[in-house]
């Protein structure tokens, strides 16, 4: 499916639709009378008359809050909501689906009942429970409902790790599958615990200069163990076969030995990544805690989608491909993870977490992106504008301008609001990483400042160890009295040096940016902005000279597209932004 087009504005109305499930009956309400495709041949009919929608999409910059998309909907029943209720039908459960479609304006048929559409396709706008319905009011028909529809993307959450997929004695029973053995039987110490997936390459040996710094990755489980002179020891290391070659596994004690990685099956015929220790080996085979280090040479744990996912963006992908359920347009997330190519992630599962609380909690704070609905699903939106620039969909002027033959049509709407006060600046970014999974504490971080080159390009730096160290930044503040504030990010999955101090840098050189939000009015030919789009804009009445801005918010008022962009600027170069 494509997105919609400028062309499709041209020339064109709206006409909103809005599918109304109420216990087993739907209701198909329109702002006129139409017949749209059902895409099985043959046809959905909308009644007409419904009055128009105010729809709104937004987005955060923030990849952990999903983008927020709602209606307000005033419609009118064939039947009495009052008699539907005494039949037993529950408002509280009832769902709607709000799409628009367009007419286009020389082809209406004031002489028809049903209005002709122009094409077959209609493009979600928001979709799920109602919410605040409101209905009884004397003044209006019987079957008048008013209501609130926002969406929830994640409404029908699920484990990433299902309550069944345990160690068991049932699925490592000892017994051969695809020509050897499962493991088994399972010692008593892993019963009943979730069997982990092991993304990236979580773990790091230690420094061979300083030998300090070493960090256990994940946890290995016993799947079998031996006794007597000769004990064997097998480990778990992953569900599904992982891309390693070798591991290094770190006893309780701290001793440690590098095995081949090897796969097999358990009872259920489902894959998994394990080592065998028998031989010689320094490890204490008696003990019951086990540690990996995925180590650079032996490569990453699973590869899941594209290059693999030590790349943060594959990695979120990967696991909302575990997600029943999920819309997520995973191409348009792998299309854009090459910008995050020199990252790198690493880190398990073994809990009830669900794939969106694994992904934000460790993997999207990471990276400059938001979130936007697309006809395939969420897709990721970066913005960062260091990194957008030149990505432009989009020239706009503001009404007023002179001569202005392309357009001049956005209004301006109320004041320019600074978001980000000159009160309020970062001093200094501190990303703590290379956790280590048996202690659960961080073994390094960096911290860096913002340090602008010059007035036109702020860039970053890590600071030095030294309480009298200073930026350009940091002298302009204080010469504003302004309030220095520290953030801390733990990157739980982070144990590269090169990824966190990009995190730091990005944080650091962002969090010294205004940002300027102001709201335009735009008429209906413009409704193919999407959120997340970037485009140039000039609009004389305040100084912005084809200045780069990003689409934050887009609204349907029931009359106009009211559209809010941010615009970043340099406190060095507008001192007094």
């Amino acid at each position: 499916m494509r997105r919609e087009l400028p062309a499709d504005f041209r020339d064109s109305y709206p006409v909103w639709l809005c599918d109304l499930e109420i216990g087993d009956r739907t209701y198909r309400l329109s702002t006129e009378p139409v017949d749209v495709p059902d895409g099985a041949g043959g046809w959905y009919s909308y009644s007409g008359g419904m009055a128009t929608p105010t729809v709104k999409e937004a987005i955060q910059l923030s990849a952990v809050d999903v983008p927020t998309r709602s209606a307000s909907l005033n419609v009118v029943l064939s039947e009495s909501i009052g008699a539907l209720r005494r039949r037993g039908y529950s408002l509280i459960d009832a769902r709607a689906t709000i799409a628009l479609t367009y007419c286009k304006t020389n082809a209406r048929r004031l002489t028809t009942a049903t209005s002709i559409l122009a094409h077959d396709e209609t493009w979600l706008q928001v979709s799920g429970r109602i919410r605040s319905p409101s209905w009884g009011d004397p003044d209006l028909d019987r079957g008048a409902l008013s209501f609130t529809v926002k969406e929830d993307p994640w409404e029908f959450q699920s484990p990433l790790i299902s309550g069944d997929q345990t160690f068991s004695l049932e699925r490592f029973d000892g017994e051969t599958v695809i020509t050897r053995t499962n493991q088994g039987p399972a010692p008593d110490e892993v019963i009943g615990k979730r069997m982990p997936i092991v993304l990236g390459r979580p773990g790091r040996t230690a420094d061979p200069t300083t030998r300090t710094a070493r960090a256990m990755g994940s946890p290995a489980y016993a799947t079998m163990r031996g006794s007597g002179t000769k004990p064997v020891l097998s480990l778990f290391l992953s569900q599904g076969v992982v891309e390693a070659t070798s591991v290094t596994i770190v006893d309780s004690d701290g001793a440690n030995a590098t095995y081949p990685v090897e796969t097999s099956a358990d009872a259920f015929g489902d894959a998994f990544s394990f080592v065998d220790t028998s031989g010689p080996t320094v490890l204490d085979r008696t003990l019951e805690q086990f540690f990996v280090i995925w180590t650079e040479l032996g490569g990453p744990a699973i590869k899941g989608l594209g290059q693999g996912t030590l790349n943060p963006l594959e990695a979120a992908a990967y696991l909302f491909t575990l997600a029943p359920g999920a819309q997520i347009d995973v191409n348009a997330w792998l299309s854009v993870a090459g910008v995050f190519d020199g990252y790198e992630v690493g880190g398990y599962v073994n809990d009830s977490s669900s794939p969106w609380d694994v992904a934000s909690e460790n993997l999207l704070k990471l990276m400059p992106i938001a979130w936007r609905y697309s006809r395939q699903g969420l897709e990721p939106v970066i913005y960062d504008p260091a990194l957008r620039e030149g990505q432009e969909t989009f020239h706009a002027q503001a009404s007023g301008y002179p001569h202005d033959a392309a357009g001049g049509d956005w209004a301006p709407d109320g004041t320019v609001d600074t978001v980000t006060e000159a009160d309020e600046r970062l001093r200094s970014v501190t990303v703590r990483y290379l956790q280590d999974t048996q202690t659960g504490t961080y073994r390094k971080s960096v911290t860096y400042r913002s340090d602008p080159l010059s007035a036109y390009d702020p860039q970053s730096r890590q600071t030095p160890d030294s309480s009298d160290s200073k930026t350009l930044y940091l002298d302009q503040l204080r010469t504003r009295d302004a309030q220095l504030v520290d953030k801390e990010i733990e990157a739980s999955w982070v144990y590269d040096d090169a990824t966190a101090a990009s995190i730091a840098e990005w944080n650091s050189r962002l969090g010294s940016l205004t940002q300027e939000r102001a709201a335009y009015r735009l008429p209906w030919h413009w409704g193919h902005l999407r959120v997340g789009d970037v485009g140039r804009l000039s609009d004389p009445r305040r100084d912005w000279d084809d200045v780069f801005v990003m689409v934050s918010s887009k609204e349907w008022d029931g009359l106009q597209w009211v559209v809010e962009v941010v615009k970043w600027s340099d406190p060095l170069r507008y001192t007094r932004a």
